[in-house]
């Protein structure tokens, strides 16, 4: 059983760059640690500023930090670049490193776009003992920085149930937050493949999509959802309207039912959007999809952006692997059509994937995931990147 903490949905996950290493700015700790007073209260550290960073070449700094022992909780890692300047080739990438005895049990890694004004946050689950923690900063291109400020707190404890109690209550209306998370999911996954604005403007759809589960774990309303997702594709309504009209279901080869967008908990004009967008399709050069001809294959090739690699992702990028993976099977996959209710297993799993907070937990929920579309080609590798 182990081994399952070290399963890692390879089919979606794709890692293509790399960040070279040059200079090393600091590397001794800027964080003091604040003693535990008691085992469920959060530990905070100091603010650590990096100040006047100007390099024209890849570079890269860290900062480490000690702790008391702990094994179950949650580490936040929150950071601003002040006053950030970079050209357009300029990208970073975050590390953390959770270790005990030296031997690091968390390996977590983000990548994020520069631009003027940029903060990040890392949500890191923990579910085996650390003692310390190394945050690592990569960065290639030109850059200039007055500062950049870390801040890091730890909370021990069952943190996830507190999770699982937002997502998995009724709201006052009667709808709940799965039943959301469903339409959310089925209206990501459309647009991400039928709305031409999204690949054509480079649009962090993931990103976009952990922004909109953390709202409706606020409570949001899905008709809100829905209008956030339709302004963030970059949808040009107006050609929508103007195109002419070709009918998915007469185009050879394709079998794609839509009726779920009838069932969606939105108003009747948010489900004509949808419907407008499928009936005035025109192929359009997708950055999640590589054609036959693109890359010399009988195939499709699915491009996906890497998470990272730790065994245990926050609730979050957990539904983003689910919703992910599900939306491939619904538009992709031929064995699809031989599988019943496909959409009813999919608020079938949230929940099992929001309640996965260990790394064994999430490897039988990924197991479960692989073997739902009953498909004996599908291997899940079980050793680490």
């Amino acid at each position: 059983m182990k081994n399952i903490r070290y399963i890692y949905l390879l089919l979606l996950l794709i890692y293509t760059g790399t960040v070279t290493l040059c200079q090393e700015i600091r590397s001794t700790s800027g964080w003091v640690c604040k003693e535990i007073n008691s085992k469920y209260s959060p530990v905070a550290y100091d603010v650590l500023t990096l100040k006047n960073i100007d390099t024209n070449a890849s570079m890269s700094f860290k900062e480490e930090s000690k702790f008391k022992d702990f094994e179950r909780g949650q580490i936040e890692v929150k950071g601003d670049f002040k006053n950030l300047h970079v050209d357009s080739s300029s990208q970073i990438k975050i590390i953390a490193i959770g270790l005990y005895n030296k031997v690091a049990k968390i390996y977590y890694n983000k990548s994020i776009t520069l631009n003027e004004n940029t903060s990040f946050e890392l949500l890191i689950p923990v579910d085996s003992k650390l003692d310390s923690l190394a945050v690592h900063f990569l960065s290639k291109g030109k850059i200039n920085c007055e500062s950049i400020q870390l801040k890091t707190s730890i909370t021990e404890g069952e943190f996830i149930q507190g999770w699982k109690e937002k997502f998995l209550r009724n709201d006052r209306g009667g709808s709940s937050i799965i039943s959301k998370l469903t339409d959310l999911s089925l209206t990501w996954g459309l647009l991400k493949y039928y709305c031409a604005g999204i690949s054509k403007y480079n649009v962090d759809w993931d990103q976009i999509l952990i922004d909109r589960i953390k709202h409706i774990e606020s409570g949001e309303d899905i008709n809100m959802s829905f209008n956030q997702l339709i302004k963030e594709s970059k949808m040009n309504l107006s050609n929508i309207e103007n195109a002419e009209t070709t009918v998915l279901k007469d185009l050879d080869g394709v079998n794609i039912d839509h009726n779920w967008i009838d069932k969606l908990a939105v108003d009747k004009e948010k489900k004509n959007t949808l419907l407008k967008m499928l009936n005035r399709y025109v192929p359009f050069e997708n950055k999640y999809i590589k054609t036959p001809k693109e890359y010399n294959n009988i195939t499709i090739k699915l491009v996906e952006d890497p998470i990272h690699s730790n065994s245990l992702p926050n609730v979050y990028e957990r539904l983003l692997t689910l919703f992910r993976f599900h939306n491939v099977i619904k538009y992709y996959a031929p064995y699809k059509y031989t599988l019943k209710d496909w959409d009813k297993k999919l608020t079938e799993l949230i929940p099992i994937f929001i309640g996965a907070n260990t790394s064994n937990d999430y490897g039988l929920a990924l197991l479960r995931l692989n073997a739902s579309i009953s498909d004996g080609h599908s291997p899940l590798p079980i050793s680490r990147l």
